[in-house]
């Protein structure tokens, strides 16, 4: 069983799902949209993040501290810096540390009709990791939500249908996603064939090229039954992150005007929609 990998958990949040709740951000995702704004929960392995401004090398200043450091052609990892250029995107939660922190809010979780949000990442693949902490999250009568591509396997759904209150998908409509093909077609609606009675919320990233392919983007919204969208524009926030993590950022920043535009062309199909610029 992998560990609870957790890039971060996010109390007070209001966009994910009804009332306040804290977000839990799962590591380790099936998918590689480029533009992803949590670049740290891509991968399941352990990453660090490098911040230069406590380099000495960088600095230009010249020690033997750091002649073995890997960055100077040495043996030891840049994680060993006694510094702290390194600084890890994750930390591992046991089930009960994970419990502990989520029930602190229980009150509000309450007072608001809020709850949990699992998100990621892609927090599905942990579908039997979690499921004795959603066990525990029923007894106290929170709500939990699971943010989700659903492009995951249906035994993880299977596992998780019975305890989740509120499935939010994101939508892989776009060009370079996963708009032209049929394999993500068929297993999307498989699966929310499987979740037809849960309470659903769907989103989907809006970058300009969406805009002319508007056509095909309805047909497959009527294919999927998809008859309210929340339509993110796409920013480039988490530019900083792909810096420090040493990964390519390409920007897909979005015209929010047309964006608007497309999100007319979608009520005019009999979709309600709203933009979101975040």
């Amino acid at each position: 069983m992998k560990p609870l990998r957790i890039t971060n958990i996010q109390r007070g949040c209001v966009q994910d799902g009804p009332g306040v709740r804290t977000t839990v951000f799962l590591k380790g995702c099936s998918l590689r949209c480029p533009w992803c704004c949590n670049p740290e929960a891509i991968s399941f392995k352990e990453q660090f993040y490098l911040n230069d401004e406590k380099c000495l090398l960088h600095k230009g200043v010249i020690s033997r501290i750091c002649d073995t450091c890997e960055r100077n052609g040495g043996v030891h990892s840049v994680t060993d810096c006694p510094f702290g250029v390194a600084e890890a995107v994750s930390n591992d939660y046991s089930i009960d540390s994970l419990i502990e922190v989520l029930i602190k809010d229980v009150a509000l979780y309450r007072e608001t009709n809020g709850g949990v949000t699992f998100s990621g990442g892609e927090p599905v693949l942990y579908a039997r990791e979690l499921e004795p902490i959603l066990m525990e999250l029923k007894n106290n009568d929170i709500n939990i939500a699971f943010e989700t591509s659903l492009v995951v396997p249906v035994i993880n759904i299977s596992l998780l249908r019975p305890l989740v209150d509120y499935w939010i998908v994101d939508l892989k409509l776009q060009p370079q996603m996963k708009l032209f093909s049929e394999e993500y077609l068929g297993l999307l609606s498989d699966n929310l064939c499987y979740i037809s009675r849960s309470n659903k919320w769907f989103r989907m990233v809006f970058v300009d090229d969406i805009y002319s392919e508007r056509e095909t983007v309805i047909n497959r919204l009527h294919q999927l039954s998809v008859g309210k969208l929340e339509l993110l524009c796409c920013h480039n926030i988490a530019q900083n992150k792909y810096l420090r993590l040493n990964l390519k950022n390409d920007t897909y920043s979005a015209d929010y005007k047309k964006a608007c535009q497309f999100a007319d062309y979608l009520r005019r199909g009999d979709i309600d929609v709203s933009v979101v610029s975040i």
